[in-house]
């Protein structure tokens, strides 16, 4: 598989797409991060960098969903996963030139590798139907900061600071975006973070690792009711108003 040079979302050593590939089997860990999102899909669904399917792959079994992917790479395997799923649309455009209207629009670990990411945000708002949801679920704590974020594209790491700047953002442009959820969660894969990408500089995902996440799904998904304010990740969710 090639691995062409995209600014958006993959560099051109490909490491992006080989991380997509690996976690493509951590499936209780893929089914965990659908369960952050499954609660405000509606009738009709976007989701916008869906990479090779690996989190389509499982919503599109209990409602419809369209896929927006701009690696030329990631949609002709969006095609050929899909070419027998009635419930899953690959669209063949970007994000940005996306015309139809939702009830929620959702990404996983998408916006941090674009680097105006409020441009993104609000071709969102203009998507959305009134009442509709924006799910994005991003990596978290800008302290985590890794050369290995870096060499897969990442701009940032989200804090609530950047969060509380969209609405700020959206509030000027007089359109109502309502922040309805904001969590971290997975803090074990937070320490692992930091010792493994930040102190040790590991520049790769390895197989090992996600599977160890894998085998600990059952207790993390547990940890999910407290709040610790800390995680490897963040999901956040805004309404349109």
């Amino acid at each position: 598989m090639s691995t062409e040079t995209n600014n958006l979302t993959y560099q051109s050593d490909g490491l992006g797409l080989g991380t997509l590939e690996t976690i493509d089997d951590a499936i209780k860990y893929n089914s965990w991060i659908v369960s952050k999102i499954k609660p405000w899909l509606g009738k009709k669904n976007l989701e916008f960098g869906a990479g090779t399917g690996t989190i389509s792959d499982i919503v599109s079994r209990s409602t419809e969903v369209d896929l927006s992917e701009i690696s030329d790479d990631c949609r002709k395997v969006l095609s050929e996963r899909f070419k027998n799923n009635f419930n899953a649309n690959v669209i063949d455009r970007d994000f940005l030139s996306v015309e139809d209207r939702y009830d929620c629009i959702y990404s996983t670990n998408v916006l941090e590798h674009v680097e105006d990411d409020f441009s993104f945000l609000m071709k969102a708002y203009d998507l959305l139907e009134v009442g509709g949801y924006f799910v994005a679920i991003v990596p978290g704590h800008p302290f985590l900061m890794s050369n290995f974020d870096k060499n897969i594209g990442h701009f940032r790491r989200y804090n609530k600071k950047r969060i509380n700047d969209f609405v700020g953002e959206v509030n000027k442009e007089k359109l109502r975006f309502e922040l309805v959820k904001y969590r971290h969660y997975n803090p074990v894969g937070a320490v692992g973070w930091f010792f493994k990408m930040k102190l040790f500089k590991q520049n790769t995902i390895k197989y090992s690792d996600v599977m160890m996440m894998e085998k600990l799904i059952p207790f993390l998904s547990k940890l999910d009711f407290i709040n610790f304010g800390f995680g490897q990740n963040v999901v956040f969710v805004f309404r349109k108003v």
